[in-house]
């Protein structure tokens, strides 16, 4: 049994950070390569608007039973409940709906969404989302209104929640996502809170671009930009889009499989927007204000920050081909797209933003996107695929390695821990 064994996690985010904490527990000698001058990965907190904003991932979705609700006790760190139903809707006017209206909607969406999942589909043949709600609403017709807020509805309960367009979303393994319990809660000082307690003692080396992971007979060599680092063992943390977009080689290549799982699987992207104003002009009550325009190209959703960061802030979600296109657009554009429809909900006397901060996780060559999804052709299956360890010397972990908490947070600390207790036990039978 060799206790001074030497591992190297490709890596900062939450994923990597669990890793090493756990293999350091375990009394493994660990250096984190990170490329960023930051640590956190896709979780960011971002404090150049006077208060902590997330501009990666915000929540702990299900709180009961949820490592990172666990975190967040053992560290002391606030959290606070997000009330979904505090919800105000405007139709295409800008003219606001009554809560009783809000309420006939979730239904309706409940209903369609019961009718999208019972689809006499044979199996193993899949479809789309979009192709299943195109079945069930010509079966079903709705009127034009109907379907406008049914639009924004499944928006929310689907695109933003997978960072994907409907056509591009798996019908059949839709359901095969994993949630635990409870609701779910924001970190109002962000989760930048978290990840700085998870990195405290650790040996992190910033600013270190992988190229190549070359694996040995006895190790592992990693070269980044910066040099060569060797160890025993290493744990690839890359996310998703980095490695569909081939920027690290692996010599010898990935296994088929492995590689045939990096191609199927999907990265999604949601991007945020977030605008400070002089003074606060919206609604105090409501956390969210949605926009029942029915296009598929429009600033409908957002997110009253003020409760939270006691500024105010507001945040629009963007997701999907629609963000993407956005990424491409400079930001006065889309702040005058998103301000357009402000002044329609709110009237044209509103102030502009004096400050803002735009997301482009897509552009991100660290993340290339903001977190993975099964699409038509793909199944969980792929997720264990790339999950699976190389030759017993390269491992993997992060929330594409997952298969029931793919695209979260907890899902990624939770395949950190995974990796090192395999790892663990690999050294304690040698």
């Amino acid at each position: 049994m060799n206790d001074s064994e030497r591992i190297l996690i490709l890596g900062a985010g939450v994923a990597g950070l669990s890793a090493a904490r756990h293999l350091q527990q375990y009394g493994f000698q660990v250096t984190i390569l990170e490329g960023r001058d930051r640590i956190g990965g896709r979780t960011w907190t971002d404090d150049s608007l006077g208060a902590p904003v997330d501009l990666g991932a915000s929540w702990i979705h299900g709180v009961t039973g949820n490592p990172i609700t666990d975190l967040a006790r053992a560290y002391n760190v606030p959290t606070c409940l997000t009330d979904y139903d505090r919800v105000s809707l405007y139709d295409p006017q800008g003219v606001p709906l009554p809560y009783t209206e809000f309420l006939r909607l979730k239904e309706q969406r409940r209903a369609v969404v019961t009718a999208m999942n019972t689809l006499p589909v044979p199996s193993p043949a899949d479809i789309s989302l979009g192709e299943a709600l195109r079945r069930v609403l010509a079966a079903d017709p709705l009127p034009p209104a109907a379907q406008r807020a049914l639009r924004y509805g499944l928006r929310i309960l689907w695109e933003h929640e997978d960072a994907a367009d409907l056509d591009d979303l798996s019908w059949r393994h839709s359901q095969d996502f994993d949630a635990f319990p409870g609701e779910d809660h924001i970190l109002p000082g962000g989760y930048g809170q978290l990840v700085n307690a998870l990195a405290a003692g650790l040996d992190i080396r910033l600013n270190q671009v992988v190229q190549q992971v070359l694996l040995q007979e006895n190790g592992v060599a990693v070269t980044t930009d910066q040099g060569v680092f060797t160890a025993d063992r290493a744990v690839c943390t890359l996310p998703l889009g980095v490695l569909q977009a081939g920027q690290v080689a692996f010599m010898p290549p990935l296994p088929a499989d492995k590689q045939a799982a990096i191609r199927r699987l999907g990265m999604g992207l949601l991007d945020k927007i977030i605008l400070a104003f002089p003074q606060q002009f919206w609604p105090p009550e409501p956390l969210q204000f949605g926009w029942l325009t029915g296009d598929d190209d429009a600033f409908d959703d957002f997110l009253n920050l003020a409760p939270f960061t006691h500024r105010p802030l507001l945040l629009a979600f963007t997701s999907g081909r629609f963000a993407q296109r956005l990424e491409e657009k400079p930001d006065a554009e889309i702040i005058g797209g998103v301000m357009a429809v402000l002044r329609r909900l709110f009237g044209n006397d509103i102030p502009a933003p004096h400050a803002w901060r735009i997301t482009r996780w897509r552009s991100d060559p660290f993340a290339a996107g903001s977190y993975s999804y099964v699409p038509v052709g793909a199944t969980p299956d792929d997720f264990d695929a790339l999950a699976a360890p190389v030759a017993g010397r390269l491992f993997f972990a992060g929330e594409a390695t997952h298969r029931r908490y793919y695209a979260t947070v907890h899902g990624a600390y939770l395949t950190g821990k995974r990796e090192a207790e395999r790892i663990r036990q690999i050294r304690d039978k040698s």
